[in-house]
């Protein structure tokens, strides 16, 4: 609630676009600093992405209302499908592989590689011998 007050009076102050650019801007730097540092510093940046979130979402969607005039019903309808989509989406792609029992496989260099029965290249799956392959 706290990013929802300040982006409220923010909105008096200062026009929509300037708070969503500057808002996305300093979202992309709590990013980068929150993939190359580890500990409290990181964690941290990742609540201030949340704080930053709560000011943009209104910021987004109360210009995306404008204008459509007869149709507001149905682009209001419109937005929210695509908050639930951005919600379940995300949900339902890591709840599928868990009810298949697939396991979660490691991109590290060497792990998967594009493994041909004619180039005579290291298998695809890790730990497996050139005997195990099926031509």
């Amino acid at each position: 609630m706290v990013g929802r007050f300040i982006g409220a009076y923010l909105l008096r102050v200062f026009s929509p676009g300037k708070i969503l650019s500057t808002v996305a801007c300093a979202v992309a730097a709590l990013l980068v600093i929150a993939a190359n540092i580890s500990g409290a510093v990181s964690g941290r940046s990742l609540l201030a992405i949340g704080l930053f979130n709560s000011i943009m979402l209104p910021t987004l969607l109360s210009p995306a209302g404008e204008g459509l005039g007869d149709r507001a019903a149905e682009g209001s309808g419109i937005i929210c499908v695509a908050i639930v989509g951005g919600t379940v989406g995300p949900l339902s792609t890591g709840y599928g592989p868990d009810v298949l029992g697939l396991k979660p496989r490691s991109w590290s260099r060497g792990s998967v590689t594009a493994a041909s029965p004619v180039s005579g290249s290291t298998p695809a799956v890790p730990g497996a011998t050139r005997s195990d392959r099926r031509l």
